[in-house]
């Protein structure tokens, strides 16, 4: 939900979007199919759900597209809308940063998992995180620059299946991290 529209995506059957305190004034996506989008300065991104792959871009308001950024890959990490038009999107391999306005790579990063799940991604000041349930990923913002690599745990990420993680969390410089079993990490970015 964002700006008055609950966004209701649909798979391959594309992505619809109705007044929040009505429930009226449905736009439908024209076939756009997403997996779930984000809101974000009239911007809805959306993981593809179909043989294109990659990131949708559309109107928030209209639900037309606007680009597809990354065609043909499989996203595997949730993408996140950065300040100033940025998208980062990783697929388990690298992690990328484009221009919203006209797609363009900024950057593109090579990544290896130690648990083979990439996780979600998320801007924080001048970084971009990848949080998985066995490490932390920090990257510069403006060059892509890898930052140092943290585990957050308490567990053994080999053996402990607690270790899926929820949301993360950043403000005032902290990263706090939720996983499956209530326990809550924190640290300094």
């Amino acid at each position: 939900m964002a700006d008055g529209r609950v966004y209701v995506p649909r798979l391959l059957q594309g992505l619809v979007s109705y007044d929040a305190r009505t429930g009226g004034d449905r736009v439908d996506s024209d076939g756009v199919s997403c997996e779930w989008g984000q809101v974000r300065d009239g911007r809805l991104v959306c993981v593809g759900a179909d043989e294109q792959g990659g990131v949708h871009v559309l109107d928030a308001r209209t639900l037309k597209r606007r680009a597809l950024v990354g065609r043909g890959r499989h996203v595997r990490s949730g993408p996140a809308l950065g300040p100033g038009g940025l998208l980062a999107i990783g697929d388990g391999e690298t992690v990328s940063l484009h221009d919203l306005d006209t797609g363009r790579t900024l950057w593109s990063e090579s990544v290896e998992h130690m648990d083979g799940n990439p996780g979600p991604l998320y801007f924080a000041d001048d970084r971009l995180i990848q949080v998985n349930g066995a490490e932390i990923t920090k990257f510069a913002v403006a060059s892509g620059e890898p930052l140092s690599r943290t585990y957050p745990g308490p567990k053994d990420w080999e053996t402990d299946e607690l270790l899926q993680n929820g949301e993360c969390l950043a403000v005032g410089g902290i990263l706090y991290v939720t996983f499956s079993d209530g326990t809550v990490v924190s640290g300094y970015l």
